[in-house]
């Protein structure tokens, strides 16, 4: 293959689901060879598919220095750097790089966010490459690889979204205002306006949102302060937006149920009715989701037997059975990660505060 046929190949296939470690694999050998014929945008495609298809690859070590040349003269595009530094950021967060090539793409990552600012008004940046520049910043700053400039650069992203935000669509503005709500160097002057936005596209007539967006709101809004008033217009939509997503094919949005039944609740202020609902998607869903979604499921109930346990305490104590005894035979099949772990304590605690408070006990299962 050429450079640009192998580039566009790769596009294609991973946009069609189709990426894997054995393309990534014969990818490699392909682009080693062809290195010197590449154009950045060959280069930040290659390299983005890699990272889609959780490939360590050799061939960055290659590909680096061409980067880093084209990024210095200048020659790369808006959208080579949203999707160069989403790279990096996913490579970075899963591990999957060791020294040198991880010296080599955070050098790229200080290159990028260094002139972001100056890039902001001199390139073509879309709304979608500002919110994936957005998500990369959030990804390399929990792996603990901020670039060295990247407070100046985020809240330049945020007042370039805040300029936009009569342009953003629905899922958009809901990502977005999540994005902006979890950063830490998040300005409550520019969130508003945003949240405010949010909620009047989410309660025009006829829009219901969906699962994922109704999930990133709810998150967003969980992280939101001295927004009272968005709060009350947005709280309605959000909560037909909710049900709707639990009642609705909850099989085949597993992520967005959890995300929901985790921040819902307490975010939305849930009746007892709607709770009901939630516990029994829950535990209808439970026997098919992987071991992390089990964890994040024993959570959303450790959390729900929390608020709701006075009124709602045998479905709950059921519930949660029901999900630990799933875990033991998953746990005992495979290693848990440490985050899962933790997760599996941290809803443990809860359940004995629980029982300690109102004078129960724990099950020898559970001890």
């Amino acid at each position: 293959y050429p450079s640009r046929a192998l580039a566009s190949c790769l596009w294609a296939l991973t946009k069609a689901g189709l990426d894997s470690k054995e393309v990534a694999e014969k990818a490699v050998l392909c682009a080693r060879d062809r290195v010197m014929e590449m154009t950045p945008q060959d280069d930040t495609t290659i390299t983005w598919t890699m990272a889609r298809a959780r490939f360590r690859a050799d061939a960055l070590k290659y590909l680096t220095p061409m980067l880093s040349r084209a990024l210095r003269e200048k020659r790369m595009n808006a959208r080579d750097k949203a999707m160069l530094l989403w790279t990096i950021a996913e490579h970075s967060s899963d591990g999957l790089l060791e020294d040198p090539p991880l010296e080599d793409l955070s050098t790229l990552a200080e290159g990028i966010t260094r002139d972001l600012q100056a890039s902001l008004i001199s390139d073509s940046f879309t709304n979608a490459d500002i919110i994936v520049l957005l998500l990369s910043y959030s990804r390399l700053a929990q792996c603990g690889r901020s670039p060295e400039d990247a407070k100046t650069a985020i809240l330049s992203l945020h007042r370039a979204l805040y300029g936009r935000v009569n342009s953003l669509d629905l899922s958009s503005l809901c990502f977005a205002w999540f994005l902006i709500a979890v950063s830490e160097f998040s300005d409550p002057a520019l969130q508003g306006p945003i949240a405010l936005a949010t909620a009047q596209k989410m309660s025009r007539p006829g829009i219901t949102a969906s699962p994922q967006d109704a999930a990133n709101a709810i998150l967003a809004l969980q992280k939101s302060s001295g927004i009272d008033d968005i709060e009350k217009l947005i709280r309605e939509p959000l909560r037909t937006a909710c049900i709707k997503a639990i009642v609705d094919e909850p099989h085949a949005r597993a992520n967005h149920l959890l995300t929901l039944a985790m921040a819902g609740p307490e975010a939305l202020r849930l009746g007892s009715e709607e709770v009901d609902r939630i516990v029994s998607a829950l535990t209808d869903c439970a026997p098919g989701f992987s071991q992390q979604q089990q964890v994040r499921c024993l959570m959303s109930l450790a959390k729900l037997l929390k608020r709701h346990g006075k009124s709602k305490e045998s479905e709950l104590l059921a519930a949660i059975t029901q999900v630990q005894d799933a875990l033991l035979l998953t746990a005992s099949n495979s290693r848990p990660k440490g985050s899962d772990l933790l997760a599996m304590c941290w809803s443990q605690l809860k359940l004995t505060q629980y029982l300690t408070r109102t004078g129960g006990s724990l099950s020898q299962d559970n001890r």
